[in-house]
């Protein structure tokens, strides 16, 4: 189709670390670890992020950008520590050509949770 175009950009991380804390003592120890703070980790990320542009036969541009992100945190020493959050994001943008109007409407917020932080923004912009 003419003047369609689309696309997804992905990311993932893996990582394992070990934190600690760094002070032994106040005398001759402050960046010397402290004997049994280690603390290993294992982290994963991954984002996804599907976007869709149209430029229509009046030269009117649609663009529909989206984001899934998760992140997962794992301690190997105390599952208590592990952790994770999700993030869906939304923006939609309409432009003519004729003169730069932009309407934007974001949403971003956790699945199935329609308490703050949810954001929803929306954007009306108009120059001559």
């Amino acid at each position: 189709m003419k003047g369609l175009t689309f696309g997804l950009n992905n990311n993932i991380q893996w990582q394992c670390t070990s934190d600690f804390f760094i002070w032994q003592n106040a005398d001759s120890g402050a960046y010397l670890q402290m004997p049994n703070t280690a603390a290993p980790s294992h982290a994963f990320r991954f984002h996804s992020d599907p976007w869709i542009s149209y430029f229509d036969a009046h030269n009117i541009h649609h663009s529909l950008r989206m984001r899934y992100y998760k992140v997962r945190n794992q301690f190997a020493n105390n599952q208590d520590k592990n952790n994770g959050s999700e993030l869906y994001y939304g923006q939609y943008l309409f432009q003519t050509g004729i003169v730069n109007n932009l309407l934007n409407a974001e949403n971003m917020g956790r699945p199935g949770d329609f308490r703050p932080p949810r954001t929803i923004m929306l954007q009306f912009r108009y120059d001559l």
